[in-house]
């Protein structure tokens, strides 16, 4: 008996001891997500401190590069104070082990993930690492108030933005395509999204699309065109020629096919000829 309770003094007493002995002896831990598993919490304070000391910058990248792993193995033990880490010292770049990662945090509190996904503090990488099918499902489901900011972040990224809303039900997509560019969007995500939408809203979306290539074509060539007149070289003149829309020999620029309103379809009424003026005796 005296043994057992030797050995549970003991083990309560560990946590504590790790936390006073930690700083000490970091440069010589090896297994630091094996550590984590067992002692999240003096782990937690031994890296808001470690980071608290960094300058930022290189240094603390660094710092993430080496230690994202074990800190991604804290994020279902303590999810919220992880998120704290992030938001007070985070990486520039989501980290993979991190960004595979996101499930707890997410069920833990997805408008603060999304509120650091999308924070202009950060500087992501040209190749920011998609969220797993599973963690965009999750984060869908926990419907945030500002999923439509998170979507309106990724609409320069097709393949984040296609993702997110392939993890919504097809009968939602529409609502939240119209939320996402409400606020004035720059860039408009139909060429992203064609396919996952429904039959109405998937014609609309490109015609919407080709529009926008007309507009953008006109623009270009109206550009090329007072560049000609001020006597300035045409540096746009292959790309306006390649995407500017055709026009027909003597009847001026043809318009536009996706400006056109539909034409309803079925039989066309026979066109009524006019009767010849009777001629003159």
């Amino acid at each position: 008996m005296g043994r057992r309770r030797g050995r549970a003094a003991a083990a309560g007493l560990l946590p504590a001891y790790v936390a006073e002995h930690l700083p000490g002896l970091a440069h010589a831990v090896d297994t630091w997500t094996r550590l984590a598993g067992r002692h999240p919490d003096p782990v937690l304070d031994h890296a808001e401190a470690a980071l608290a000391d960094l300058a930022g910058g290189r240094q603390r990248e660094n710092w993430w590069r080496l230690h994202a792993t074990a800190v991604a193995a804290l994020t279902p033990l303590r999810p919220l104070r992880v998120l704290t880490l992030l938001e007070r010292y985070g990486p520039d770049s989501l980290p993979v082990a991190i960004n595979s990662a996101l499930g707890p945090l997410v069920a833990a509190d997805a408008e603060r993930v999304i509120a650091w996904i999308t924070s202009p503090h950060r500087v992501e990488r040209r190749h920011e690492p998609l969220p797993p099918p599973g963690v965009l499902s999750r984060l869908v489901k926990a419907e945030p108030v500002s999923l439509p900011l998170l979507g309106r972040h990724w609409l320069r990224r097709d393949r984040h933005f296609a993702a997110l809303l392939k993890a919504m039900a097809p009968a939602g997509r529409p609502a939240f395509l119209d939320a996402v560019t409400a606020a004035g969007a720059r860039r408009e995500p139909a060429l992203a999204v064609l396919e996952l939408l429904p039959g109405g809203r998937h014609g609309q979306q490109a015609r919407l699309a080709g529009g926008m290539a007309c507009a953008a074509a006109g623009t270009a060539q109206a550009r090329a065109a007072r560049r000609t007149s001020r006597g300035a070289p045409d540096d746009d003149s292959a790309g306006v020629s390649a995407a500017a829309p055709p026009a027909a020999s003597g009847r001026g620029p043809r318009a536009c096919p996706a400006l056109q309103p539909e034409v309803p379809t079925g039989p066309r009424p026979l066109a009524q000829v006019p009767r010849a003026a009777p001629s003159a005796k």
